[in-house]
């Protein structure tokens, strides 16, 4: 416990005696990997491989808007493989801009594509699924240099459409990590 409290100390100490640089008018382009669980309305869940590019402008000295585009790819069973593409807008507020450690809360909203690839013997059946998402986002970034950061981001996502009426996926949550890389 106590040795919690002194690391807790030093990375808030850290935080405050450094500028990070996220200003106005600053571009960035990051990119995520995750290991997560979807879960499923008939109750199932099934661990995911996450792969996320992101674009995104600071419109404010605090608030980016940006793309995000990504594939989640997970195994149902032996025969059954789940891929999912997906294409949406991120707005994220970043709480305090001259720290090293940045927490951000935001939203995001897209179109997700899902294709459900199921082998049996030497045949292949695949369905489509398509519909939309939206969610709350919550993370927080590390300043590594000049350019580049570390962050890490919670996402929560629901899903409607016919992903969730006929494929099943009712939301899904996802802890991402990546690199941040930052440009005028």
């Amino acid at each position: 416990m106590k040795r919690g409290l002194v690391i807790i100390g030093v990375l808030a100490l850290m935080a405050g005696s450094t500028n990070a640089a996220i200003v106005q008018g600053q571009y960035e382009l990051g990119a995520l990997v995750s290991i997560s669980s979807s879960d499923y309305t008939d109750g199932s869940t099934r661990d995911v491989f996450s792969l996320d590019l992101d674009a995104s402008k600071f419109v404010t000295d605090n608030l980016s808007m940006g793309i995000d585009i990504g594939g989640d790819w997970r195994e149902a069973s032996s025969s059954i493989q789940l891929d999912q593409y997906h294409l949406g807008i991120k707005g994220k507020y970043h709480v305090y801009t001259n720290q090293v450690l940045v927490p951000y809360f935001g939203v995001t909203l897209g179109l997700a594509d899902f294709t459900s690839k199921t082998k049996l013997g030497s045949s292949t059946t695949n369905l489509e699924y398509d519909g939309y998402y939206y969610g709350p986002i919550l993370g927080g970034r590390y300043e590594l240099n000049q350019s580049n950061d570390l962050y890490l981001e919670l996402q929560y996502k629901f899903y409607n459409g016919n992903i969730k009426d006929d494929f099943g996926m009712d939301k899904e949550c996802k802890l991402m990590i990546g690199i941040l890389h930052q440009f005028n």
